[in-house]
């Protein structure tokens, strides 16, 4: 297998992940008023409806990218089992991003193609009788 394959959809993963920390800044420290201070911001928008679950998400979203980078990064997606299991993880992973957060989704949605050339070489690998 190519490991430039996974080390660039690990990458990529790195990308997504990055891509969502301004917009915490931007909540947590621009334009709250004095007495409130980011700690409290951060628990107000956990905790309180109407949109706590899309908080949550954007919360879980840069974890989950984050852990599918170090998997890239690591031994599992040299696996051909491994390949394909990130694969699936990485495409639902970016399906829901692209129903619930589109603005990031597309940078979540990057990866796949380096997760699919990723599974194509096991693919042809495998069919060609070579491990």
């Amino acid at each position: 297998m190519n490991p430039t394959t996974n080390r660039k959809a690990g990458l990529l993963y790195l990308l997504a992940v990055l891509v969502m920390l301004p917009f915490w800044y931007i909540i947590l420290f621009v334009h709250n008023p004095p007495s409130l201070n980011p700690l409290d911001s951060f628990l107000y928008l956990l905790n309180e409806p109407p949109y706590r679950s899309h908080f949550w998400w954007l919360l879980v979203l840069p974890i989950l990218c984050l852990s599918l980078a170090v998997a890239y990064f690591s031994r599992l997606a040299k696996a051909r089992a491994g390949a394909f299991f990130l694969f699936g993880v990485g495409a639902l992973l970016a399906l829901a991003s692209w129903l619930s957060v589109s603005a990031v989704a597309i940078f979540v949605s990057l990866p796949l193609f380096y997760a699919f050339v990723n599974c194509r070489q096991h693919l042809t690998n495998h069919s060609s009788g070579t491990r």
